[in-house]
Order: C-alpha cells, then structure tokens, then sequence
C-alpha cells in the first residue's frame, strides 16, 4: 500500500521539476537570443563607424545578406576588399576577437560574424 501512495507523489513531483526546468531553459534560450541580436546591432554599427557609410540606416537587420560584393549580390553592405581590413580591426579593438587568415569565410554575413564573434569572446 505504501507503493501506490509514493508512485504518483514521485510523478507529480518529477512533472513538477520537469517543467520548472523547461522554464529555466526557455528563459536561458530567450537571454541568449536577446544577446545575439544585441551582438548584431553592435556589429551592423561597428561596419558602418568603421567603413564610414553615412547613407546606411543604423537599424539594418538584413542579418543573412553578405558584407561584401561578389558577383551580382545585390543588398548587403556592398563592401570591397578595402573595407576588410577595416573590417579586422574593427573586430579586434570592438569585440576583443581576432579574426584569423584561415577563418576569413566569417564575415559572409553579420550573422556568421556574430556567431563567429560570440564562440570566440572570452
């Protein structure tokens, strides 16, 4: 008799730690998202301080486009190969990462930069 009265305590009482822990991960999940998109706006205001585009607007959120021209892409920053070096120092003195020759393929868009950006900040 005394199994069947903890049984279903031990149920309610693992559902119940169960789903506190799926609230603690949803608000960990949301603090992150909320971080990367913070990261984003850092790195679309940084590209623009550093490359000095006067015309483009602070609140670009294109995150995918590429940062720089290649063939007929068409949206993005429209950056040449000037603008990487820039690019580099930028995030070297910004974010305290120090982007190396063999990964070059990060600036592809602000959202490999920043995902390259928050796996390397210490």
């Amino acid at each position: 008799m005394q199994c069947c009265l903890i049984k279903p305590y031990v149920t309610k009482q693992a559902y119940r730690i169960s789903d506190s822990g799926a609230v603690k991960a949803s608000a960990v999940l949301k603090i992150k998202e909320l971080k990367m998109e913070n990261l984003k706006k850092q790195i679309v205001a940084m590209i623009i301080d550093r490359c000095n585009l006067t015309d483009m607007d602070q609140d670009y959120s294109d995150y995918d486009a590429p940062i720089f021209m290649s063939g007929g892409d068409e949206g993005g920053f429209e950056l040449d190969s000037v603008d990487a070096l820039e690019l580099v120092a930028g995030v070297k003195e910004t974010f305290g990462v120090t982007v190396e020759l063999s990964d070059q393929n990060v600036f592809y868009s602000v959202n490999t930069l920043a995902d390259y950006i928050s796996n390397h900040q210490e």
